[in-house]
């Protein structure tokens, strides 16, 4: 577990009154502040909706939700709220096992991460 603080000064009619904030994060939260914590279903045909369950923040930014088969394939984001993504499997899936999970890049290096990956199997066409 990582603990950050942070300490503020704050002067209140000559007087110096200081405010520690503590936000202990869990080991599962990413470094861009992300977290997948459940999918609504784990099988579902490609064109389907389903709902991506954690912590993504108020706005998207540079956050991707992904469906991989070795592959990067980008979820189609329909909405998106601080906690729940809904999102549709691309069409052009085969079916087969696939993992879902959400990429983002953490500034100011640069670089990528991404959440746990959930196991989806895409099924087929009737």
């Amino acid at each position: 577990m990582n603990i950050n603080f942070k300490l503020s000064l704050i002067t209140f009619f000559g007087l110096c009154i200081f405010v520690f904030h503590v936000n202990a994060e869990n080991k599962d939260v990413e470094a861009c502040g992300i977290r997948l914590t459940s999918i609504n279903k784990n099988t579902a045909h490609a064109g389907e909706v389903i709902k991506l369950t954690g912590l993504w923040g108020k706005k998207q930014g540079d956050k991707v939700p992904a469906i991989n088969d070795g592959y990067l394939n980008e979820l189609v984001v329909l909405k998106w709220s601080n906690k729940i993504i809904t999102v549709k499997i691309p069409e052009h899936l085969k079916a087969g096992m696939h993992k879902v999970g959400v990429y983002c890049t953490y500034q100011p290096g640069i670089k990528t991460y991404s959440t746990y990956w959930f196991d989806f199997e895409v099924l087929e066409k009737n």
